[in-house]
Formats: C-alpha cells, sequence, structure tokens
C-alpha cells in the first residue's frame, strides 16, 4: 500500500503533489506552453528579419517552406492532444465569431483566385491565433498572464524594428502603419495601464509606455497618432479625468490646425505623388477600386487574403481598412461574421466593466486603439501579419480576463446556494 501510494500520489513533507495522471497532464500542459512559445517567436523572428523579397507573392523559397513548417507544427501542438477546456472556453465567448471566420477564410479556396494561397493563410491565421489565446489565457494569475503578453508584445516590436533598420537603414522617421499599428496598440496598453493606476505608478510600466510612445512617434504614421491618441481618451473618459481630457482634445485640435500641408503630405502620403492619389494616404484610390470590384462578387468575394493583391489597378499587400479586406477575401458572408465579432466582444467588455483591475481598462484601451487602427490596416481580416501578433495576445488577455469572471460568477453562485 505504501508503495502503491509513493507511486501514485509521490507525498513530499513540503509540498503535495499531484495524482500521476493529473501530474502528467500538468507537464504536457508546461511542454506545449513553452513548444507555443518557441514556434509564435520563430514566426515572428521569420515575418519581421528574414523578409522576403519576390515578385510573385505566392512563390515558395526556403523561407516559406520555414514558416509552414512552423504553422504546421503549431497546428498539431493545437489538436493532439485537444484541450477540451480551452475549446469550451472560446464556444462561450465572442472568439467563436473570430475562429468561424477563419474556417470560411479557409473554406473560400473554393473559389478563390488563389485557391492554395487562401487556404495557407487562413489556416496560418488560426494556428497562430489559436497559440497565442492558448498562451496567454491559460496562465493560473493575472500576474502571469500579463507577464506572457510581455514575452510576446516586446520581442514582436523590437524584432520588427530591427528588421526595419537592416532593410532600409536605421532611421527615426519610418513611415511605416505596419510598425506604427504594433507601437500603438502597445504604447496604449501600457500607458492607459499607467492612468488607470490613478498614482500607483510602477517604474517598470512607465519605460515600457514611454517606450512604446517613442514607437509610435517614429512611425511617423497618421493612423497610429490618431489610433493612440483616441485610445488615451477613452481612457481618460473612463477614469473621468476631466482635466486630461480637456488636455488630450486640445494637443489634438493643436495638432491638426497647426500641421502645414507639407506636413500633412509628408506624413499622409508618405513616397506617394500627392497630385496622383486620394486623400488619406490615397487610400481612397484603393478603396474605390475594392469597392467596384466587390460589386462583382459580392456574396463570398475572391477568397481569403488575396482580394487586395489581385483585384486593384495598383498593388497592394493589404487592403488597409477591415472591412474592404473582410470584403474582398469572404464577401458579405464574412463581414457579417466579423459583425457579430465585434458586437459580441464590445458586449464582454462591458460585462466586465465591474473589474477594479486598471489591467482591463488598458487591455480595453489597446483593443479600442487596435479597432481604430483597423481603419487604415487590416490587423485582422486578412493575412496574419506582426501587428496581429500584439492585438491578438491582447485579446487573449480579454479571454483570460473572461475565464476569472466566470470563476469568480460560479464561486459567488456557490455561496449564494450554501449561505455562506
Amino acid at each position: 500500500m505504501r508503495f502503491i501510494h509513493f507511486l501514485f500520489f509521490n507525498l513530499t513533507p513540503s509540498k503535495y503533489k499531484q495524482p500521476f495522471p493529473t501530474a502528467i497532464k500538468i507537464k504536457i500542459h508546461k511542454i506545449r506552453i513553452r513548444l507555443f512559445y518557441i514556434l509564435i517567436m520563430l514566426w515572428v523572428g521569420r515575418s519581421a528579419i528574414f523578409i522576403r523579397q519576390r515578385d510573385d507573392y505566392a512563390s515558395i523559397d526556403l523561407l516559406a517552406i520555414i514558416q509552414i513548417i512552423i504553422v504546421i507544427m503549431i497546428l498539431f501542438l493545437l489538436f493532439f492532444p485537444l484541450k477540451v477546456e480551452f475549446v469550451r472556453l472560446i464556444k462561450k465567448t465572442s472568439l467563436k465569431y473570430y475562429f468561424l471566420y477563419l474556417i470560411i477564410g479557409a473554406i473560400s479556396a473554393l473559389w478563390s483566385l488563389n485557391p492554395k494561397y487562401s487556404l495557407y493563410r487562413a489556416m496560418e491565421a488560426f494556428a497562430m491565433s489559436g497559440a497565442i489565446l492558448y498562451f496567454c489565457a491559460s496562465a493560473e494569475t493575472l500576474e502571469e498572464s500579463i507577464r506572457r503578453v510581455q514575452l510576446i508584445v516586446w520581442p514582436t516590436l523590437l524584432a520588427n524594428w530591427l528588421g526595419l533598420i537592416i532593410l532600409i537603414g536605421f532611421s527615426l522617421r519610418l513611415r511605416l502603419n505596419g510598425f506604427g499599428a504594433i507601437a500603438t496598440l502597445t504604447a496604449t496598453f501600457f500607458a492607459a495601464w499607467l492612468l488607470a493606476g490613478r498614482g500607483k505608478y510602477n517604474l517598470k510600466n512607465l519605460l515600457q509606455a514611454v517606450l512604446g510612445l517613442f514607437f509610435v512617434f517614429i512611425s511617423f504614421s497618421l493612423a497610429s497618432w490618431w489610433s493612440f491618441w483616441f485610445g488615451i481618451c477613452y481612457c481618460a473618459a473612463f477614469t473621468k479625468r476631466k482635466g486630461l481630457i480637456i488636455v488630450l482634445v486640445l494637443i489634438g485640435v493643436s495638432l491638426f490646425l497647426l500641421a502645414d500641408q507639407n506636413m500633412r503630405k509628408e506624413v499622409m502620403l508618405f513616397d506617394k505623388q500627392y497630385d496622383n492619389v486620394g486623400s488619406m494616404t490615397g487610400r481612397k484610390v484603393l478603396w474605390t477600386d475594392y469597392f467596384e470590384a466587390s460589386k462583382k462578387r459580392p456574396f463570398l468575394g475572391y477568397g481569403f487574403a488575396v482580394g487586395a493583391r489581385e483585384v486593384a489597378k495598383k498593388y497592394a499587400t493589404n487592403a488597409h481598412n477591415m472591412f474592404f479586406g473582410a470584403l474582398l477575401g469572404t464577401g458579405l458572408l464574412g463581414v457579417c461574421i466579423g459583425v457579430l465579432f465585434f458586437f459580441s466582444i464590445a458586449r464582454e467588455l462591458i460585462r466586465l466593466r465591474h473589474y477594479k483591475n486598471p489591467v482591463w481598462l488598458a487591455c480595453v484601451s489597446g483593443l479600442v486603439a487596435g479597432c481604430l487602427n483597423n481603419m487604415s490596416l487590416s490587423i485582422i481580416g486578412e493575412q496574419f501579419i506582426l501587428a496581429t501578433v500584439v492585438l491578438v495576445s491582447l485579446l487573449g488577455l480579454h479571454l483570460f480576463l473572461l475565464k476569472m469572471n466566470r470563476q469568480q460568477l460560479l464561486v459567488n453562485r456557490w455561496q449564494r446556494q450554501f449561505h455562506f
């Protein structure tokens, strides 16, 4: 009996360990978490530093093969063994609509202009999103979940910066909305965390907010600037800081009124010819082409992640608008699923407003900034990009907060039932 007790329970003087089957599951979980993080970072490194230079966007070279292998390994870890509790958690939240959209994106290979490319990009987005959400939401404590978000956000931002330095050289005026979107999500999260703390400032968070704001500034992307401004305004309004709201509004109005035409031209139009494009960074021209093309295939679109590359007169790797990205890729069917997703997540965020922890408000502010930035760059809805990594990590923190809220509701119900 003592031998059996030792074999299955393994008691020690300092700690009671789990029974043997449970201990195995815990070890598998820990191994999976480490492998997920390694694979996520490998994908980030491949996408940020080893940037592919090619004429055909669907061509397969050594770097593409490496990326495909990473995605296949992530998919294998997601499903073998299948984490039933994680799947149930997803099914009870708004993220089920997000994954439904990606599944429709994979099915769109049946009518896509480039079937293999649509299928792969949808599978990649599904795998990466699942891995990041699992990594961030499966933490035991809120502090651990935040730490995991940081372990994803900062390497992604710094790797992207390093990749741009290698590609175009060191510059404090990058003029890139993709890099700016990553910086905006990061800076908004940490700045809002500080504001929501109401005087309880943490030096580490302050440094992260300042560094994130620095990267937002050097992105020289007007969309990123305005997204950060709007996210902080939301945080200030929620915390009822009237003085800060007035200052932010004055700063925003002043920057808009004092900026001369040359500055607007440089910030908004990058290297494009000012006289040959429309407003809003020249995207109006692209959006006009996308709108006309969507009339030909309104219900199902042209296939996931290929619309922007195929239907416009000017080649683009991104539709620069979440709505057009979904409309071109999966048609009105995908747009409807996207609308369900955003209404559902808005309802969840409202439901969590009773959280006293400033992390909740920081997470919401970051998601608000990301949603606004989606109007100038398809962070979600198209190809999975580096900015999507950061946005999905915030969704992972949101998923963890939902999990903790559900557990607290069950505890409260149990206490009421037994009159505690």
